[in-house]
């Protein structure tokens, strides 16, 4: 039998964070992979920052950690965002 190996990467939104009148949403990138075998398995999960949503008086606006992205962008790879803006 040989190895059976997933790798998955996704983007979701964090927990978001309230200070005053000014709302953080973390972006997390997500990674995880997986090797079974015959004698074991593997398992890989590393989250990192991707970017981060600022919600105040001014509007909502995105910050790149690494990489230039925008609202659209987001709100376009993870569904459940439009909703968690409009509850924050």
């Amino acid at each position: 039998m040989s190895e059976k190996s997933t790798f998955t990467e996704t983007l979701r939104a964090g927990i978001p964070v309230h200070v005053g009148g000014v709302t953080l949403v973390p972006i997390e990138h997500v990674v995880l992979q997986s090797v079974m075998g015959i004698v074991g398995a593997w398992f890989s999960v590393a989250k990192q920052p991707y970017a981060l949503i600022v919600r105040d008086a001014a509007g909502i606006r995105t910050v790149d950690i690494d990489v230039a992205i925008s609202l659209g962008e987001l709100r376009e790879r993870i569904p459940e965002l439009d909703a968690l803006l409009a509850t924050t």
